[in-house]
C-alpha cells in the first residue's frame, strides 16, 4: 500500500510527466478500448522499470537508437489512433508498447519506498515486480480514471471520442517522437529530473 501511495504522490513530480503524459496521450488517441490500452501500459511500464532496475535491460536510449524509438512511438500512436475496431489484445499490445517506451526514457526520481523496490529488484525480483506494478498503478491513476470515465459516466464518452481531441493527442505524439529522435527529449528528461530533485 505504501508503494501505491508513493506512486500517487509522484504524479505531482515533474519527472513523472515522462511516464504519465505519453500514456495519457496513447489512451486519448484511441477511439475505444482505452481501459485495455491503459492496462497494457501499466504492464509495459512496470516491466521496463523492473528490467532496468534488475539490470536486465541496460541499453542507453541514445545515438541511433533514438531514431528506432521515435519510429516505435509513431507506430504505437498511429496504430492506437487507427485501430477503431481492434480487439482487446491489440489495444493491450499498443498499451504495452507505450509503457515500455515511456519507462525506457524515464529517469527515476523516487521516494523512500520505491527506491527500496528498485534497489531490491536484483535480489528479490518477484516481490519487486509486484510492488513495481502497485507504484505504476498509483502513478497512472489519472490516466486510469480517464479510461474508466466513459464506463462510469456514459455521457463522457462522446467528448473523449471527439476527433479533434484524438488528432491533437496524435499531433503531440508526433512532436514527442521528433524530440526523441533529435535528442531534445533526453535534455527535457534531465531537466525534469533536476526540477523534481530540488
Amino acid at each position: 500500500m505504501a508503494t501505491f501511495l508513493e506512486g500517487v504522490e509522484s504524479i505531482l513530480l515533474a519527472c513523472s510527466l515522462v511516464v504519465v503524459v505519453p500514456i495519457l496521450l496513447v489512451a486519448l488517441a484511441a477511439k475505444s478500448g482505452r481501459v485495455w490500452t491503459v492496462a497494457g501500459a501499466v504492464v509495459g511500464t512496470s516491466t521496463m522499470m523492473w528490467a532496468r532496475a534488475a539490470r536486465l535491460w541496460e541499453l542507453d536510449p541514445d545515438g541511433r537508437l533514438r531514431w528506432l524509438i521515435a519510429g516505435a512511438i509513431i507506430a504505437t500512436f498511429a496504430g492506437s489512433f487507427r485501430a477503431d475496431n481492434a480487439g482487446a489484445a491489440v489495444r493491450f499490445g499498443f498499451g504495452i508498447a507505450a509503457g515500455l517506451i515511456a519507462a525506457w526514457l524515464w529517469q527515476p526520481c523516487v521516494g523512500e519506498h520505491f527506491a527500496e523496490v528498485l534497489n531490491r529488484a536484483e535480489t528479490a525480483p518477484l516481490g519487486s515486480l509486484v510492488k513495481m506494478h502497485a507504484y505504476v498503478i498509483g502513478l497512472l491513476l489519472p490516466t486510469i480514471a480517464v479510461a474508466a470515465l466513459p464506463h462510469a459516466v456514459p455521457a463522457a464518452s462522446r467528448p473523449l471520442r471527439h476527433r479533434y481531441l484524438r488528432r491533437a493527442s496524435l499531433a503531440v505524439a508526433l512532436a514527442y517522437a521528433a524530440a526523441v529522435a533529435l535528442g531534445w527529449y533526453t535534455d527535457l528528461v534531465g531537466e525534469l529530473f533536476r526540477v523534481s530533485s530540488r
